[in-house]
Parts: C-alpha cells; structure tokens; sequence
C-alpha cells in the first residue's frame, strides 16, 4: 500500500472506470428513434457489469405516452456500453421507471 493511501483510495485508483465527474453518455437523443430519455439509474450486477435503465420517450419528452423502458450494458466500467434494450413496452402507454428498493 502507498504511504498515506486508503484501501478505498487504493482500489479507486486500480480501477479502470473513469474517474469521478467525468462525463459518460449512455443514452443519446434520437437513438433507436426516441425522443430523448429520462429519469437514469445505473446499478452494477454480482459479476461487475454495470446496466443503466432509463425511460425512452419515443415522440417527445412528456411524462406521459409512448414511454418505454430500456437498459445498456457495460461490461468495462462504462467505458463502452452495448445496444439498446427493451425492458418494458406497453405500446403507446407510459412504462415508468419503477422506483429502487431498499437494499438492506
């Protein structure tokens, strides 16, 4: 361990996710014909995948109509992410994000 250093800081600084506060895009207007996206959430799986979810409003960025939700995978610390894919979709319906549960 480096003098002075924490393991948090450590491990921090072994990892090859990019730094804190540097500018990712996962999901970009006008993707797969949507509109835009709201309302993301990011969480990393048992095996160090990160899937970022967000609702996909495909004609304009109202809170209600065609919403669907999607997720990207990352499997390098979201350097890259793969393609788009449909969670939930319930036509010209609203698929909200459903909100997280309480880990404990």
């Amino acid at each position: 361990m480096l003098l002075g250093m924490t393991l948090a800081a450590e491990a921090a600084a072994a990892s090859t996710a990019p730094a804190v506060g540097e500018a990712v895009t996962v999901f970009i207007e006008g993707e797969e014909g949507y509109a835009g996206f709201r309302i993301p959430v990011v969480i990393r799986t048992d095996d160090g995948a990160l899937i970022a979810f967000a609702e996909a409003r495909r004609h304009d960025k109202r809170d209600s109509g065609d919403i669907d939700l999607v997720m990207r995978r990352s499997e390098d610390d979201g350097h890259t992410w793969g393609p788009i894919t449909t969670v939930w979709d319930d036509g010209g319906n609203t698929c909200g994000n459903p909100a997280p549960a309480v880990l404990g």
